[in-house]
This record gives structure tokens, sequence and C-alpha cells, in this order.
């Protein structure tokens, strides 16, 4: 899924992950391509994108913690390696592997 929860508030994106989580599979994995915030406050295009969601919906651009949160409310385990590119680069990718925690 790329660019989507980005789009929407937590209620929403809990929403859709859900209706995921309930729709897969025992072993689909899913994989989250947005612009992540950096946890160690400095300057990134994730920040700035995010003031640009706030002027246009009830989306916005998380840390990383907050998608845990995200994931965990819709019952989808959450892997924490994240697989970033180089510097410039607008997008990082988490991996939950096999959806279901039970």
């Amino acid at each position: 899924m790329k660019m989507i929860l980005h789009d929407w508030n937590d209620d929403e994106c809990v929403r859709i992950l859900g209706n995921l989580h309930t729709a897969g599979a025992p072993a689909c994995r899913l994989f989250i391509v947005e612009h992540v915030i950096p946890d160690d406050g400095e300057p990134d295009f994730a920040a700035l994108f995010d003031m640009h969601m706030m002027c246009w919906g009830t989306g916005r651009e998380r840390t990383v913690a907050e998608y845990r949160q995200l994931l965990e409310a819709s019952e989808i385990f959450f892997d924490p390696r994240a697989f970033r590119c180089r510097s410039g680069c607008r997008y990082s990718l988490r991996r939950a592997p096999p959806w279901r925690t039970g």
C-alpha cells in the first residue's frame, strides 16, 4: 500500500487496516510505503509534507511509533525493521510479518 494511510486520520486508518486484516489470509504480508517523520527532529521532507496534509484533509504524515500504534490497533504485527533509501529518498518501507496476532 503506497501513500494511502497518510490521507486519513488515525481512526480511518485503523478502519482501513482492520478491513485488510479481516480480508487477508493468515500468511499475508502488508507493505506500507509512506513518508516517515524522523524521530530525531531533524528537518525532513516528510515534515514539510505533513504541513501540506494538514491543509488538504484529515490525513497527516507519521513517525515510526505512530505507524506502530496504527498497526497494533488493527491487530497487525509491526516489524520494526525499516528499509530506508539513502539520503534524499522520500519514502520508507515498513513490512509487517504475517498479520494475524492470534
